[in-house]
């Protein structure tokens, strides 16, 4: 009896300990929408632009690849993550990619725009695929919707730390005209593409017209 209580108890700690391994650690430095001085799009009708924390190779200097995981801020609390291979109903997996390398040094961030593939399917499927086989579902956002975003850090195929959830970020609930298209970096407009474009062909022309004038000047 002493025997099956002591194999009972052994038994109900590994279980423990193995609940306790599957938690993913979270690092405390969550993404954040992206600097608007250089991304004037960071929200935009159908996208948001998130800034990856520089050089997260100082949360683990092993760290190789990064999830971004997403969902719309509709529903409280937020869920907690507690592994990478199943997530709390609403939470998708966006994408799966290498780690940016560290930045030191530069004004410009490391960012992710969530909403940018126009040919993802429209809705994602909240059970992630195996990280192996992980392909980005990164449609269009809703517009006039809260998202937050989270990131979990992974050194080969084992996870290792979460960013954590970012504070919610709104899409706008109305399209920008064709002159406000921010294209980052700089903060270029769609008018201001359209006057460098016509300067450019204008200037052509004259020099066209300038050579054409010299050589008929030396017949």
């Amino acid at each position: 009896m002493a025997g099956k209580l002591l194999l009972n108890f052994l038994l109900g700690s590994s279980l423990c300990v193995a609940m306790a391994s599957a938690q993913i650690p979270t690092a405390g430095s969550p993404m954040a929408i992206a600097n608007t001085a250089y991304y004037r799009a960071a929200n935009s009708y159908s996208s948001l632009t998130f800034k990856i924390p520089n050089c997260l190779q100082t949360i683990d200097q092993n760290v190789d690849q990064i999830m971004i995981v997403a969902r719309k801020n509709t529903e409280a609390p937020v869920p907690e993550i507690t592994t990478d291979t199943s997530f709390p109903a609403g939470v998708y997996v966006v994408d799966k990619f290498a780690v940016p390398p560290c930045n030191l040094g530069s004004n410009m961030d490391s960012v992710y725009r969530l909403g940018a593939n126009a040919k993802s399917l429209p809705t994602c499927v909240s059970v992630p695929q195996p990280p192996t086989v992980i392909t980005e579902c990164n449609p269009p956002l809703a517009n006039g919707t809260q998202y937050r975003v989270n990131a979990i850090l992974y050194v080969g195929q084992l996870a290792v730390k979460q960013l954590g959830w970012s504070d919610s970020a709104s899409t706008i609930s109305t399209r920008m005209s064709r002159d406000d298209i921010p294209l980052p970096p700089g903060g270029r407009s769609g008018g201001m593409i359209v006057i460098t474009v016509i300067l450019t062909v204008l200037m052509a022309l004259l020099i066209v017209i300038l050579v054409g004038a010299i050589l008929s000047s030396r017949k």
